[in-house]
């Protein structure tokens, strides 16, 4: 199985003092004060624990362990997966047995040799070696004809390389050796075949792409990454290089842009008017016209703004291992009393609201739900918060689809109504065990109890945030609990100002409570 490891750069050898950073130590004077930067972690754990004892190696073993990890490189397939003992025996020369063998995946293993080898070759200098040509960044982008940023994304994408000292002395410098470089371009010739023939545009070409760009931009009304691409096949150019031309031109000439829209962007207050206009069924041609915009620039715009509120929307929820299962929406289902309003209190139970505020006898005279029913309601609430998480993080960054924030929405709209439902159907315990707190009290009146329903309001939405369903304890019992520990609070509070409210304005309170938790 593969073992993934924690995100984490500095971490504390067992027993020891010493504090590691990119796999050195932090007091190491060989170590150049440039080089002490954070580092890619590892996927496999098993590699990273194996590079961390490597590093004490003998600085002679650490030499041949790089050219072994550089050997090994070349030969891993990321399709292929390998035992570590394996991967550890092609390193080390040393054969190992595990009681339990660990497989590495060969695509997290590339990334990994990588890593272990600018870690190793960084903390011993490799003597130079004539039959090894050795080429820096700058030289072989010359020989490739390509720029020293594309060498560092080759260095992403597979080419392997080492940390060199010149042998006059002075700082490290990352050298790649022949063998490193032909086995790259062997993995990757189009790539590289296709990255060696770019050439610049040329003023003329240049200037008969933007004139095309306008005119296409105008004809279609697309917007710069639809151009981009559509003139990317036609000048057989690399997307990004077209988007880039344009872009510059913009910048250049505002006066004159191919892309007006783009070259003035919307504030953040003209979307939340925007946004705001259209949900109150304002014409989108009126908006567009309204801010010098096209209409789809305005559906964006709204778009945007929606997507930027849910991205900042704060939802917890208490997972649960059921609700990663393909078969969660089975198992969790919609039931047909979710919207239903919770059944009245028996006739002859309606003597126990005689002494409240006819205001509240509604809220606090609905009926319970059964226990089986409560718990599949709670556990369904926390899995509709679950999905609408999940929808909300896998939003794209740039081009959230519209689908997809409807069905979040869909999904916040059933949890509120479910908590509201909750919410009504355990209101009767709260002025059940706010009597009970009452009885034997000498401060036994209507402002008093009202005092306690006040307090109990939010003991109650908090319960229903904070319940495990997995759990053998009932959501009645864990309130009840929780709502004894509050009212026994608030009785032991000393030198508290007693406020003397009449009847009317302390059901004004318990309402206001009542908004709080969502029921008002």
């Amino acid at each position: 199985s593969l073992r993934w490891r924690p995100r984490s750069v500095c971490w504390r050898i067992p027993n020891r003092c010493t504090s590691y950073v990119d796999g050195l130590p932090c007091g190491d004077p060989m170590t150049p004060m440039a080089n002490r930067r954070q580092e890619t972690p590892y996927n496999c754990e098993p590699l990273a624990d194996l590079a961390r004892q490597l590093l004490f190696s003998p600085p002679d073993k650490r030499i041949e362990q790089v050219r072994r990890a550089e050997e090994l490189h070349d030969r891993v397939d990321s399709q292929v997966n390998y035992p570590f003992d394996f991967i550890s025996f092609r390193i080390t020369g040393y054969q190992t047995e595990s009681v339990e063998p660990t497989v590495l995946v060969g695509a997290a293993l590339l990334p990994d040799l990588r890593l272990l080898i600018d870690q190793l070759s960084r903390s011993v200098d490799i003597p130079p070696d004539p039959d090894e040509p050795m080429e820096t960044i700058q030289i072989l982008a010359h020989r490739l004809n390509v720029s020293t940023k594309t060498i560092e994304r080759y260095r992403r994408f597979g080419l392997r390389w080492r940390w060199m000292r010149p042998a006059a002395g002075g700082r490290r410098f990352i050298a790649f050796t022949s063998d490193a470089v032909d086995n790259f371009m062997s993995r990757n010739a189009r790539r590289v075949q296709r990255a060696t023939q770019f050439t610049q545009i040329p003023a003329h070409d240049r200037q008969n792409l933007i004139d095309r760009a306008r005119q296409v931009a105008a004809d279609r009304g697309m917007s710069l990454n639809q151009v981009a691409r559509h003139l990317a096949r036609e000048y057989d150019r690399a997307v990004e290089t077209i988007r880039l031309v344009l872009e510059q031109h913009d910048r250049s000439q505002p006066q004159h842009p191919i892309f007006p829209d783009r070259a003035r962007q919307l504030t953040s207050r003209q979307k939340e008017l925007i946004t705001r206009a259209l949900r109150m069924g304002v014409p989108v041609q009126r908006l567009a016209d309204r801010f010098g915009r096209t209409r789809s620039t305005i559906y964006r715009a709204a778009r945007d703004r929606r997507a930027a509120l849910v991205r900042r929307m704060s939802i917890h929820y208490v997972d649960s291992p059921e609700f990663g299962r393909d078969d969660a929406d089975q198992l969790m289902p919609a039931t047909h009393d979710e919207d239903a309003a919770p059944p009245p209190l028996p006739r002859n139970a309606a003597a126990i609201f005689d002494d409240l505020p006819v205001s509240l006898r509604s809220p606090y005279g609905a009926g319970g739900m059964p226990a089986d029913r409560q718990h599949r309601a709670l556990a369904r609430y926390n899995y509709l918060k679950f999905r609408a998480v999940r929808l909300r993080d896998g939003l794209d960054r740039y081009e959230p689809r519209v689908r997809d924030l409807d069905r979040f929405d869909a999904y916040v709209e059933q949890f509120r109504r479910l908590r509201c439902r909750l919410v009504d159907a355990n209101l009767h315990l709260v002025l059940s065990v706010a009597r009970h707190h009452l009885i034997g009290n000498a401060e036994h009146s209507t402002a008093r109890l009202a005092e306690l329903l006040a307090a109990g309001n939010p003991v109650l939405l908090q319960a229903i945030e904070a319940f495990e369903v997995t759990q053998k304890q009932t959501f009645e019992s864990y309130l009840t609990w929780r709502l004894m520990r509050r009212f026994a609070a608030l009785s032991a509070e000393t030198g508290r100002a007693q406020r003397r409210l009449n009847d009317d304005q302390w059901a004004a309170e318990v309402l206001a409570s009542l908004e709080e938790v969502g029921m008002g």
